[in-house]
């Protein structure tokens, strides 16, 4: 097993973060249903079950926004992993201190059931009013709340060089069409 999760069928350009792809059905499953799920993008469905499918292989009591943001860089596509990528200039940097910050030490023997928090309930609320009148929520919609509500994430991102105003303007933009 490698130390940034389970042996992962693919992986991102770089080759350094994984993008884990486990049978849709069992991730889906296992993890907790979102408030508000059938509102949910497809993408952004994967997005929650796979940030969940790491906090419960790392032994995490919650399920937050640091790990709803590695579920969002674990898919190979979606709006959110560009918008990053293009703040960035390069998606690698945000990757590697993402997975600085996450809990280093696996969970032992039968992997723990992560709840979800109140953290995510909150980012999940300020997605829907950010989605009101535009559809599903996307993870586009998904990434400035986390950015602004997930405990760590905004200082994570300002490490890498991407600004909330910045982060804010870009959001905007991708979620309008």
């Amino acid at each position: 097993m490698s130390p940034a999760g389970p042996e992962l069928a693919g992986r991102s350009s770089s080759g350094r973060f994984p993008c884990w792809k486990p049978t849709v059905m069992t991730i889906f499953e296992e993890a907790p249903k979102p408030e508000f799920e059938h509102l949910l993008t497809d993408k952004a469905r994967q997005a929650f079950a796979l940030g969940f499918a790491r906090a419960r292989e790392d032994g995490a009591a919650e399920f937050n926004g640091l790990y709803l943001l590695y579920g969002i860089l674990s898919l190979r596509t979606c709006t959110a992993r560009t918008i990053l990528r293009v703040l960035a200039g390069s998606i690698e940097p945000l990757e590697a201190a993402l997975l600085r910050v996450l809990p280093r030490s696996r969970a032992t023997g039968e992997p723990s059931r992560p709840v979800e928090s109140a953290e995510i309930r909150g980012i999940l609320r300020s997605a829907l009013e950010l989605a009101r009148g535009s559809g599903p929520i996307g993870t586009g919609h998904l990434l400035l709340p986390v950015a602004r509500e997930g405990n760590g994430v905004a200082e994570l991102l300002e490490g890498v060089g991407i600004s909330l105003p910045a982060l804010h303007r870009a959001v905007a933009r991708h979620t309008r069409r």
